[in-house]
């Protein structure tokens, strides 16, 4: 089994799962109901005994025992493989929603500037400040950032969106003016926060390469194991139609006046279509099943691209997996089913381009 990945995951989802966090909070009530209904018990007991207070102990106790069956019930599914990839796919749309709507209070007013090209060109010219922490950049305070930026009339370029590794003294943001650097680095780092791992805070990238290190664990020579792989493949669809099927955030903040003030690297459709179908192309070399599974993956893609520069990039992967199959696929039944889901990406594109 691919035992470190899914043990993080499996870690996650059962702290932050609304039953198990339920079920842990009836039996500490209990317990702490159970103490504290002991002391006024008296010792050695005498003509008063709070028989109410021991009533209800007992009651508790018989609600605890049907909750400690449906706690047993609920760990052993919510632990099974599928459930904690869907679980990593559902974490995806939940952190895209959220990021999409918090830039919605701070971008719309100033989306329209004229001038945000040469603004960020500035930008990346302006004062450094440095990181002082190494570690995963795991949560930006993007509306104290954009609040600090407008109290010093700056503009703060960050070089590192969550997710990414920063080094302690390595630049972490810039600033314009030169005079806004200095009230800027006294409050920026406060509003990052850095640790040892990533997170799915503000980070929907993670998910995609949770996804696809599960994929890779199980398509390794030590595991083999085919259906786990092609499971992952199918959720890693689910998160890149998600993604295709909407605007992803811009990575420009506003103030209140309609100013940028904030401007942030962001992930955008390339990274996540290439995070999902490079490594596993890669890993999958002569498995005609997962490289037909890409593709059909690509077909479904292809059905919500809305720009020309989206198509070529779907239709570069889908190349690359059919290129994989020719160089790698020994039997030519099986590379005339990769072809054929090939010719049938081919007509989807067709079809819908040249209505």
């Amino acid at each position: 089994m691919p035992r470190s990945s899914l043990a993080r995951a499996r870690a996650c989802n059962f702290i932050r799962d609304l039953g198990t966090q339920a079920s842990l909070g009836v039996f500490v009530a209990t317990f702490v109901y159970s103490v504290l209904a002991l002391q006024s018990v008296p010792d050695p007991p005498r003509s008063f005994v709070p028989h109410l207070s021991t009533s209800v102990a007992v009651g508790l106790v018989l609600v605890d025992l049907g909750v400690l069956i449906y706690f047993i019930d609920h760990v052993a599914r919510s632990i099974q493989l599928t459930s904690v990839v869907s679980g990593i796919a559902r974490d995806f749309r939940t952190t895209l929603a959220q990021r999409q709507a918090d830039e919605w209070q701070l971008v719309q007013i100033g989306r329209d500037h004229d001038d945000f090209d040469e603004l960020s060109r500035l930008a990346d010219l302006g004062g450094s400040i440095a990181a002082h922490t190494s570690g995963f950049l795991q949560a930006v305070g993007y509306e104290r950032l954009v609040a600090i930026a407008a109290q010093s009339d700056g503009v703060i370029r960050l070089l590192h969106r969550p997710g990414h590794f920063v080094v302690a003294g390595q630049p972490l943001a810039r600033v314009v003016p030169l005079s806004a650097v200095g009230p800027v680095s006294r409050a920026l780092v406060r509003t990052h926060i850095v640790g040892p791992n990533r997170t799915l805070t503000q980070d929907p990238g993670f998910a995609i390469d949770q996804l696809v290190e599960v994929a890779l664990r199980a398509l390794s020579p030590a595991v083999n194991d085919t259906f786990t792989a092609l499971n992952c493949i199918d959720w890693l669809g689910d998160c890149l139609c998600y993604a295709y099927s909407q605007p992803l955030p811009s990575g420009i903040y506003c103030d209140d006046g309609g100013n940028v003030r904030v401007i942030e690297p962001v992930i955008d459709h390339e990274r996540l279509l290439k995070g999902a179908t490079d490594k596993i192309r890669q890993a999958g070399h002569g498995m005609p099943a997962i490289l037909i599974r890409q593709l059909e993956n690509l077909q479904k893609v292809m059905r919500l691209v809305s720009m020309p520069g989206q198509r070529e990039m779907v239709l570069h992967h889908a190349r690359m997996v059919l290129g994989a199959s020719e160089a790698s696929v020994g039997e030519e039944s099986d590379r005339r089913d990769v072809r054929a889901a090939y010719d049938v990406l081919l007509a989807i594109t067709s079809d819908m381009w040249d209505d």
